[in-house]
């Protein structure tokens, strides 16, 4: 079983896609910010992997990628609708290979894809 951590601070937005991912091998953990984060890493979760919206207004998707990438050895994949801050971002962190997805994503099957292939490299 993959066990993704999705950090996004719009709920309503990952639900309809968690109950496709439920339905495979993928065990999908929400978090909205630091707090919920760290209470998993508090008690002893791991993930093979995080999906991160990229444009969240009160955590910096570049500070929680490079934790996860850095710190945990996580890989990261970063959601976002704003081409701008994909770029940005991108040039950020361009010392790893950090997979960028456009939301919304409404296709279930190119998200499992995505963490399919980044998981397989692990």
């Amino acid at each position: 079983m993959t066990r993704i951590l999705w950090i996004d601070d719009e709920p309503n937005r990952y639900k309809i896609l968690a109950n496709h991912m439920a339905i495979g091998s993928i065990d999908v953990y929400f978090a909205h910010g630091w707090d919920q984060i760290n209470h998993y890493l508090n008690n002893g979760f791991i993930w093979d992997v995080v999906l991160l919206d990229g444009d969240m207004p009160l955590m910096s998707g570049v500070t929680v990628a490079r934790d996860f990438l850095c710190e945990r050895s996580i890989p990261v994949i970063i959601v976002s609708m704003n081409p701008g801050k994909v770029a940005k971002i991108s040039s950020i962190l361009s010392e790893y290979e950090v997979p960028f997805l456009v939301a919304p994503i409404t296709d279930p099957t190119k998200l499992c894809g995505a963490i399919t292939s980044i998981t397989s490299k692990v």
